[in-house]
């Protein structure tokens, strides 16, 4: 190699990006909350919420009872305290849940006979209920292949619900192209 070239492998060996680039840490807020979950407490529900439960700047997270829930969200509060951090949004299928939680931060309230369902990661949860809502409106054209792709792709499920669905979906599609219809 000459003077006046450069080894391209050393400058890319060495690059430290200084800004988040988009797509390159959707994690970047828990990555921010392990420190914090590290220091309050090694062993316990927060650390472990910490790592599995937060999605990008939502945290989906459950108890078996209500007493356990109460003591998940104290110390979820806490912790984010610890980071700067607020939670916002409070979503539970429990009134009692609500109780230290502000009116303004609680995305449903029981008393709301109108809005009976809120949108977790692009999803639709109903809190009394407990459960997720999936609307799926049938096409009214005559189905095509294309059409039939284009249904299985509408299909959101980032939790994984609907997985078996889309896969019977898939194979239902992979059987009309092998037949050539």
């Amino acid at each position: 190699m000459g003077s006046g070239q450069v080894n391209v492998e050393t400058i890319l060996r060495n690059h430290h990006n200084r800004r988040l680039v988009a797509g390159m840490c959707p994690e970047c807020t828990v990555g921010h909350l392990i420190p914090c979950a590290e220091g309050r407490c090694r062993v316990g529900i927060i650390y472990s919420g910490a790592l599995k439960d937060f999605y990008v700047d939502d945290v989906l997270s459950g108890a078996d009872n209500v007493s356990s829930a109460l003591k998940l969200q104290q110390e979820l509060v806490s912790l984010l305290k610890a980071g700067e951090m607020e939670l916002h949004k409070w979503c539970a299928n429990n009134e009692i849940l609500f109780e230290n939680v502000p009116t303004e931060d609680q995305s449903y309230q029981f008393s709301d006979s109108d809005k009976d369902t809120v949108k977790t990661l692009g999803l639709r949860r109903n809190p009394k209920e407990d459960c997720f809502n999936f609307t799926i409106r049938p096409s009214a054209s005559v189905p095509t292949k294309r059409t039939v792709l284009a249904d299985i792709a509408k299909l959101f499920d980032p939790l994984g619900f609907l997985g078996p669905v889309i896969v019977k979906a898939k194979v239902f599609l992979q059987k009309l192209c092998l037949q050539k219809i």
